[in-house]
């Protein structure tokens, strides 16, 4: 058994080493000059996007989308100018540091998402094979700078992260297609087991009195992104309740006031929507 085998060993490990001296050998044949002009080549097709017709016919296309919202803004004196000053007088939203930002993105996503999405992004930055999609992890760490700088909550960054996570998928096919097949299926049952495990914190799933034994049982707190009394449940489920009783005490003081200009001193988005 162990001759009939020994050739197809031997032709494995002589086909690796001659995949992995072509591959040095091709690095080391590369002059400065050589690599500079690839670099050039690389850059010259981001720039052709830019040539590219459904790119301009795309960013017309947002602009018209936000068009009635800018103009509904003019038109009343933009209001949420006024909101967010009203915010920043009272100190209603958690500014947090840039080391906890970064932090909460891992627990807002899931902690065990966080090496895919990580992964995805150095493969972005640093990835030979991700250099052509670079310009989307400098999306995403130009959002990231932003929303520190600005404080902003720490979940507004949330909608950036499916191109990471399609980039760390890559990453993931990419180590696990060669070695470590049954890590892919064990990270891929890790996910959906924590998924489903976490989905009643962050969902309304469960009734109030299930959810509050269900988060006790596991030991966990909802991240706090305002400083607002909410009594047991966190923020996003207790402004659920409440909205029948503020529509009819607000109907009812509006219906009293007489037919002048009136501005808003809330510091909540719901109650700014309901005066």
């Amino acid at each position: 058994m162990s001759t009939s085998t020994s050739p197809v060993r031997r032709r494995g490990v002589l086909g690796r080493t001659a995949a992995l001296g072509s591959f040095a050998d091709s690095c080391g044949n590369t002059t400065p000059k050589e690599w500079q002009r690839r670099r050039r080549g690389d850059r010259s097709r981001e720039r052709r996007v830019l040539l590219n017709g459904w790119f301009w016919i795309g960013g017309l296309a947002a602009f018209f989308i936000f068009l009635p919202h800018f103009v509904w803004l003019i038109q009343h004196d933009f209001p949420f100018l006024e909101l967010m000053n009203n915010i920043r007088r009272t100190g209603r939203d958690v500014v947090r540091g840039p080391i906890p930002f970064i932090a909460d993105q891992a627990m807002i996503l899931n902690p065990v998402l966080f090496p895919l999405w990580f992964g995805g992004g150095l493969w972005l930055f640093f990835g030979r094979d991700g250099r052509r999609y670079r310009v989307l992890a400098w999306t995403y760490l130009t959002l990231l700078v932003t929303f520190i700088v600005l404080r902003g909550k720490n979940y507004y960054l949330a909608p950036a992260y499916p191109m990471l996570f399609a980039a760390g998928g890559i990453v993931v096919e990419k180590l696990s297609s060669r070695m470590w097949k049954r890590v892919r299926l064990a990270y891929v049952l890790a996910i959906l087991f924590f998924g489903f495990a976490l989905a009643p914190l962050t969902a309304p799933i469960l009734s109030v009195e299930k959810y509050l034994r269900y988060k006790n049982l596991l030991g966990l707190e909802p991240m706090r992104s305002e400083n607002q009394q909410t009594g047991l449940l966190p923020q996003y489920f207790a402004d659920e309740f409440g909205w029948e009783e503020m529509t009819r005490e607000v109907a009812r003081v509006y219906n009293s006031l007489p037919a002048t200009p009136t501005g808003s001193s809330s510091t909540t988005l719901g109650r700014t929507s309901a005066e």
